[in-house]
């Protein structure tokens, strides 16, 4: 089984950090998405590493990605964004799911492939890694809190960097192209509502630059933008997204002080939900503490 690795990119050449995590004994699976503006640049820039690819009436990251589903289609992926580096986990003494302070080398990659075909070949079409900032749970000190351990979570929200099976869900459910932002929920909410079971992997975790207005999707980035789509995501899936209100934004978001509205994936019912992959768990057990930081 072959994943190819797709990392959509903007205005960030010279400055795509995903490379330091992929070895160069992959390359000819590794597909850098650019816009035709930026092509010859890319190209010069990033050519030994990978094949270029560019794209033609792309205005925004959803239009990016659906292109590169369109591309990639029937293929096993893994979308992985352009500013992170990928790491494996440890367990803290308080129990926290942590990146090792070094990126994976080469047989920590195609360990984290091999992770992510098992994954699939029991059911998580789709599915991500688990950014490390999601370690950092501020309802530590809360009464229910249980630090996870466990090294996938079912149907759990993925956020980006994500794996789509494209041999198993047909091209017409991806709808990255009717967002702006919040492209990924929406297709983690779709997937989901139509019976395709994710999982979010803890075993790899991923850490972001998070390069405020350097690239990106900076520019697409307003108040007003941010309200609407997430209004529109919950009055699409409001079994799956609410939204809450939150004074004010980060600056690496849109520089305002107004109110925004934030989409939040909702915990789904595990009788409902936990379907096909409830069995997975027996496959695994929860990770113990390697003592490695």
């Amino acid at each position: 089984m072959t994943i190819n690795i797709c990392i959509p990119s903007y205005k960030r050449c010279g400055k795509v950090t995903t490379f330091d995590s992929l070895p160069p004994s992959y390359n000819k699976n590794i597909f850098l998405y650019v816009r035709r503006e930026e092509y010859d640049d890319y190209l010069k820039a990033y050519s030994t590493l990978c094949a270029v690819v560019p794209l033609d009436n792309v205005f925004n990251i959803g239009m990016t990605r659906q292109a590169i589903i369109n591309h990639q289609y029937p293929n096993k992926i893994l979308m992985i964004d352009d500013d992170v580096s990928i790491h494996e986990h440890y367990i803290d003494t308080l129990g926290w799911l942590r990146p090792q302070k070094t990126v994976i080398d080469e047989n920590q990659f195609y360990t984290l492939l091999t992770t992510i075909e098992e994954l699939m070949l029991k059911g998580a079409a789709h599915g991500g890694l688990r950014p490390s900032v999601y370690s950092l749970n501020s309802m530590k000190g809360h009464k229910s809190y249980r630090p996870s351990q466990l090294p996938f979570l079912v149907n759990a929200y993925t956020f980006t960097n994500t794996w789509y099976d494209l041999s198993v869900i047909p091209k017409e459910l991806f709808i990255f192209d009717k967002w702006v932002m919040f492209e990924d929920l929406a297709m983690w909410a779709q997937l989901v509502s139509r019976g395709y079971d994710s999982a979010k992997l803890g075993t790899f975790l991923t850490t972001s630059v998070f390069d405020g207005n350097h690239g990106g999707c900076w520019d697409t980035r307003t108040i007003h933008t941010i309200n609407e789509q997430a209004t529109s995501l919950h009055e699409m899936f409001p079994t799956y997204i609410y939204f809450k209100d939150a004074k004010g934004t980060l600056p690496t978001i849109c520089n305002s002080s107004q109110q925004r509205l934030v989409p939040t994936p909702k915990k789904l019912n595990i009788k409902k939900h936990r379907t096909k992959m409830q069995s997975m768990y027996k496959y695994y057990t929860p990770l113990i503490d390697p003592n490695r930081g």
